[in-house]
């Protein structure tokens, strides 16, 4: 009986989280990914749409946070209207990245969320499994494409990420499907010029992405010209080229 009544209350929880989080949601694409990740996440893992994070820069909302133990990662999905340019997003990531516990930070597509969410879902997951279920995920790896799973099990060695694969069951008929998936992570792939992209912000502090984007073409320094212009400006708190 007690076990019974555990079990229900937490159904009860998870399905109320469910609903609070689903009318935070903005566009029907949020919509889709969020009843994705509330299928396949880990048991313990908590689903969290909308999250802000405060940088120097500015404060940026990501569409989707999942937590694990402490553990984060955040997934933004690009629709049209909102999307800006590659380097704006690759500015604000770098930003996120240092400015909160992020582990990593996925970008999708509008409409590879709308065509192929479950590939995305389980490149996800096979990048970043703690914070999903992965005897779920072993339940539809038979539904994804062999490239995919070839490509993934490989070096990944590139922030932006392009998949082409061919699908026959529609109609019998070969229709080439294309997924661009952008991953960045702290320890993977933050390359020297998302490190002076967030020296540029500390240097110039307040200023917006557009701002420093401007100023970054104006004045554009070396790391080291970087690193002492930071260290003159916070010389409690020096770094060392690294």
């Amino acid at each position: 009986m007690k076990e019974l009544k555990e079990a229900i209350e937490k159904i009860l929880i998870e399905s109320n989280n469910f609903i609070e989080d689903k009318i935070k949601l903005e566009s029907p694409i949020e919509n889709m990914f969020h009843d994705q990740l509330f299928k396949y996440k880990g048991g313990k893992v908590k689903v969290v749409p909308q999250y802000s994070v405060k940088t120097i820069s500015g404060t940026f909302r990501l569409d989707f946070v999942l937590e694990s133990d402490g553990s984060f990662i955040g997934i933004e999905c690009d629709g049209k209207e909102f999307h800006k340019d590659d380097w704006y997003d690759e500015w604000r990531d770098s930003l996120l990245l240092f400015s909160s516990g992020l582990k990593s930070i996925f970008r999708f597509k509008g409409k590879d969320i709308y065509y192929s969410i479950k590939d995305l879902v389980y490149i996800m997951a096979r990048k970043e499994p703690t914070f999903f279920n992965m005897d779920m995920i072993e339940r539809i790896s038979p539904s994804i494409n062999n490239e995919i799973k070839e490509i993934i099990e490989g070096t990944w060695d590139q922030v932006k990420k392009k998949f082409e694969f061919t699908d026959s069951s529609f109609d019998d008929k070969d229709i080439l499907y294309q997924i661009e998936i952008t991953w960045r992570n702290l320890k993977r792939s933050f390359d020297t010029f998302c490190y002076k992209e967030v020296l540029y912000s500390y240097i110039f502090p307040g200023k917006t992405i557009e701002e420093l984007k401007n100023i970054l073409s104006e004045k554009h320094y070396e790391t080291e010209q970087l690193l002492k212009l930071f260290n003159d400006k916070y010389p409690e708190n020096k770094i060392q080229n690294s």
